[in-house]
């Protein structure tokens, strides 16, 4: 549903645009997604930095979260192979195998999204 928003807003939301057919969520699916239980408890006095920070630690963000990086090797065909060394069990070894800092983003973003990063790098958080 972010990536549907998303792809409404910004470069697509100008009335001009004729490229795209913007297509907004639908309010069923906007509803679905409020009538999930959420991950942490919002009524304590806790600030969201703490509840995220609580959260991601109990998820496993202190040792690392499996990344499986793929190279798309064509993207008419959608011909996907698995990088050499993947899954990797951090973020950052995965940045490494790819050549960027082990600092970055781009796992973060990227991750299950579908979207290939440089259009060569697919992030998933499964095997596909």
């Amino acid at each position: 549903m972010a990536l549907q928003i998303s792809s409404a807003t910004n470069k697509y939301r100008y009335t001009t645009n004729t490229k795209n057919n913007v297509e907004f969520p639908s309010p069923a699916a906007i509803s679905k997604l409020l009538d999930n239980t959420p991950p942490f408890d919002v009524t304590t006095t806790s600030s969201h930095f703490d509840l995220v920070r609580n959260f991601t630690i109990s998820k496993g963000g202190r040792k690392g979260f499996t990344v499986y990086i793929y190279c798309v090797e064509s993207s008419e065909t959608g011909v996907k192979k698995e990088l050499k060394g993947s899954p990797f069990s951090t973020y950052g070894a995965g940045h490494v195998a790819i050549g960027l800092k082990p600092a970055s983003r781009v796992a973060g973003r990227y991750i299950d999204t579908g979207k290939a990063y440089k259009d060569r790098y697919l992030f998933s958080s499964v095997p596909l």
